[in-house]
């Protein structure tokens, strides 16, 4: 899955962002760490905001098989008792159920099943920390292509790709595709697959892109998007599109270009910060939140506290 962050950079110090490794917020320094990895603009100027992207955020993920009861389906047991066990090779693609029966138990069908795939998370592989693609390093952008097309090794490849903006872009809809906007043909026939949900690419592009404000501004970013996308080989990718089932029984990670607004906060050197909070797949970002979506850990509840509260007689006169 893939996430990116909007930040204007005039008077940038510091933008803060989540660290699932760690499990918390670490800063990135503008002027020291990210700007000199932001491709170079032919102009030399300085880009008005920079668009940080994460495109390859990566977990293992749980599947369900359901059995359903009843004399039409699974069976049913008519007397005695009856143990159910669940099996889910992976490597050689068999799953299934399995039963014990103990006196007389009767079962009619045991093989009506269903495999439901990625529940919920089951630890976290790589694509958020603070590492980031040096887009003027030919060695650096090598290595983050080779790391990303590789379907069979868990991710370790550079988190975060810069993009800076010229235009003046204060928001971005969210969420919008990740994909060669120059290129509309090939952008089409490589998203639209089933595990999408998107029927109409083209219409999803127009619709998300007429959003944004202003046409030099959607023009610049396509531009921008495009070249990272080509340059990244991004595209690449899309020649091994599989869905989920078929990704688990060859031991493949997938790839959905949708990517969401992720969690920020940016401080300036004028001591004003803004805190982006996260929408989407992800949702909202807080110290703590990976033990809670691996399911070691409870959500912290907002929820107010009721107080029952005893009212006695007072002797004060009421004000006049």
């Amino acid at each position: 899955m893939a996430e990116f962050y909007l930040i204007k950079t005039d008077n940038l110090a510091t933008v803060h962002l989540y660290d699932e490794m760690a499990d918390n917020f670490a800063l990135l320094n503008y002027r020291e760490t990210i700007l000199p990895k932001i491709l170079v603009a032919d102009n030399g100027a300085a880009p008005s905001s920079v668009l940080l992207i994460r495109p390859n955020i990566e977990h293992y993920m749980l599947g369900v098989i359901i059995g359903r009861g009843g004399i039409d389906h699974l069976g049913a047991t008519l007397w005695g008792q009856t143990e159910m066990s669940v099996f889910d090779d992976g490597q050689h693609g068999v799953w299934g159920m399995t039963y014990k029966y103990h006196e007389r138990a009767i079962v009619f069908n045991e093989r009506n099943l269903h495999r439901v795939w990625d529940v919920a998370y089951d630890g976290y592989v790589g694509g958020k920390d603070m590492t980031i693609v040096d887009m003027n390093n030919p060695d650096s952008r090598r290595q983050f292509i080779d790391a990303s097309n590789n379907y069979n090794a868990e991710y370790e490849g550079n988190s975060i790709i810069p993009v800076g903006i010229n235009e003046t872009l204060t928001w971005l809809p969210s969420p919008m595709l990740l994909c060669d906007f120059e290129n509309m043909n090939n952008a089409t026939t490589a998203l639209a697959t089933a595990d999408m949900f998107i029927s109409d690419v083209g219409r999803f592009i127009e619709k998300t892109m007429s959003r944004v404000d202003g046409h030099a501004a959607q023009t610049e970013l396509k531009m921008k998007l495009g070249a990272m996308y080509n340059q990244l080989e991004l595209s690449n990718n899309h020649q091994i599109v599989k869905d989920a089932t078929l990704a688990c029984t060859n031991n493949e990670s997938t790839s959905c270009r949708l990517m969401y607004q992720g969690t920020s906060t940016s401080v300036y050197t004028d001591n004003q910060s803004i805190h982006v909070p996260g929408s989407g797949h992800h949702g909202n970002d807080y110290a703590g939140v990976a033990a809670v979506r691996n399911g070691k850990q409870l959500a912290a509840s907002a929820a107010p506290a009721i107080t029952t509260y005893t009212m006695g007689q007072t002797n004060a006169k009421p004000a006049m």
